[in-house]
């Protein structure tokens, strides 16, 4: 599986992006790519490296490839609903703003 190097603007984005990024797993899927395609290693054994699995690397390097540092970046998850309405969420988080510590059974009576 032959992976193109890449090109020395490519490079400098990569590193770049590797140095600004707050998110310790997108720091860790941009580390695999700059090991593929800036080092020249082979994915499975960059992933190893990683101490994350080969189908691990192989999805982060074909998210890269197909939509680049964007791809590397969680999407927005569907989940269920929240199960507590949205006036009463605004209401809790106006208050845990203004308290400074919360004990469980009062956050609880509140809502």
């Amino acid at each position: 599986m032959g992976v193109m190097k890449a090109t020395s603007s490519e490079k400098q984005i990569l590193l770049d992006a590797y140095k600004n990024e707050k998110n310790a797993d997108v720091v860790k899927r941009i580390h695999l790519i700059i090991g593929v395609r800036v080092d020249g290693k082979i994915i499975i054994m960059t992933a190893k490296d990683l101490y994350m699995s080969r189908t691990w690397g192989l999805k982060w390097h074909s998210r890269y490839k197909k939509e680049g540092l964007k791809g590397l970046c969680n999407r927005p998850k569907t989940g269920r609903p929240p199960s507590v309405h949205r006036n009463i969420m605004k209401k809790v988080r106006r208050l845990a703003q203004k308290t400074t510590c919360w004990r469980a059974e009062e956050m609880s009576n509140f809502i």
